[in-house]
């Protein structure tokens, strides 16, 4: 095991949170597209088909068609797929469509604001608000009604130029409400949290403005995009996969209660995808388990090496759930693996950046137990690189790392 400086930065956010198109919605969990052009680069490969079981804001398959690469990615968050499907888009216009685009845009910035105060409320809009989050409350009233007035202008929208518009509003809509991201999203409680509560309106002019600018910076970008191809979930086995990918790469949901879903649910009410408290449980079955929050009643049986015998010491744990959640995360885990082993060539490699964790004082070595369920699948472990130092809640050292594995 081995620390890599010249992969460290590229494995979080912070350069694509004000990079063209990426910074359109930047992704806690997200990670940078240089990450992916200098880990091919370090294993000398030149892939013609990668897959991605968990594409999140979808830096892989972007990479892949900026390159012109074969592709296959998975995303359970619909939103996600939607930004995703947006930004490859955008890259696909010519340069005459690019310019229209943004004229368009431009257009729709004339006047914006007073445009969506003459707008009526989205009542539909409001009815699933109260379906899903009843009786919580998530904006200021005069925010809610802005937002509900901005759904009402968007639906009369057309064509990308609405897909856009929908992706500034979405990025306004989280630093606009009661709610921040500190990890999972949570009530702003101290008064400086309260008073970074930004103008809805306001923010979703600047996003249309930064759009803009990043559509002209890519008016000459012309590539001969690859084929990508998506379906929604990596735990689900795609016979057409079988034997044709070369380079799988993804960084996993971590094993650190993080909800996937319930971070995007004010994005994903907004578009339409949550209509009711029953769509929240349906993603949550849908999920790999990596949150307390994920887990069902479902049985999941498979011994875990390293950490067995502590699982099933129930006096160990603060929360009788946190066992199970640790079981079926690995279990899920598995069933991914097995499926990313079918779709790998003979020669193929398979790069996971993942973390270890740690609950009430428990260390959980999710790399090393990885390590043995791919060594286990006949996996060959090439490399295991040190990307970066982390500390937990409680201050425990912790590691991000990098697993190269070869069929």
């Amino acid at each position: 095991m081995r620390e890599n400086s010249n992969l460290k930065r590229d494995v979080t956010f912070v350069d694509s949170k004000i990079s063209s198109i990426q910074r359109w919605f930047p992704y806690l969990e997200g990670f940078a597209e240089d990450f992916v052009t200098n880990s091919i680069d370090h294993l000398k490969l030149t892939p013609e088909f990668i897959y991605e079981p968990f594409s999140g804001s979808g830096t892989v398959p972007i990479f892949a068609a900026k390159e012109g690469i074969v592709c296959h990615y998975d995303e359970v968050n619909p939103f996600m797929v939607s930004l995703t499907e947006t930004k490859r888009l955008v890259l696909s216009l010519n340069k005459k469509r690019k310019e229209l685009v943004a004229a368009n845009l431009r257009e729709i910035l004339v006047n914006y604001q007073a445009k969506i105060k003459k707008s009526l409320p989205d009542k539909t809009l409001d009815d699933t608000y109260k379906n899903t989050f009843s009786p919580s409350i998530y904006f200021y009233e005069d925010t809610y009604q802005d937002v509900l007035k901005s759904k009402t202008f968007l639906d009369q929208q057309e064509g990308i130029e609405s897909q856009l518009l929908n992706i500034a509003m979405c990025e306004a809509l989280l630093p606009s409400s009661l709610l921040k991201r500190a990890g999972d999203i949570r009530y702003r409680k101290k008064p400086n949290e309260i008073n970074q509560i930004t103008n809805f309106i306001e923010r979703t002019e600047r996003n249309i403005k930064n759009i803009i600018e990043d559509i002209e910076n890519i008016f000459d970008f012309e590539t001969d995009f690859g084929d990508i191809s998506l379906s929604y979930n990596s735990k689900h086995f795609k016979e057409d996969l079988v034997g044709k990918v070369d380079f799988t790469f993804t960084s996993p949901p971590y094993l650190n209660g993080t909800n996937y879903i319930r971070n995007t649910k004010l994005e994903l009410w907004f578009t339409g995808k949550l209509k009711s408290k029953k769509d929240l449980n349906f993603f949550r079955q849908e999920v790999i388990t990596s949150g307390i929050n994920d887990v069902t009643a479902v049985k999941k049986e498979i011994l875990i090496p390293f950490i067995e015998e502590k699982l099933n010491d129930k006096s160990l744990w603060y929360d009788r759930r946190i066992p199970k959640m640790i079981r079926d995360y690995f279990f899920d885990m598995k069933i991914v693996f097995e499926n990313v082993y079918s779709y790998t060539l003979k020669g193929g490699y398979f790069c996971i950046d993942i973390g270890d964790s740690i609950y009430g004082g428990i260390h959980i070595p999710t790399d090393k137990i990885f390590i043995e369920i791919l060594k286990e699948l006949q996996f060959k472990i090439e490399e295991v690189i040190i990307l970066r130092k982390r500390k937990s809640k409680d201050g425990s050292p912790l590691e991000q790392l990098l697993i190269i594995c070869k069929k």
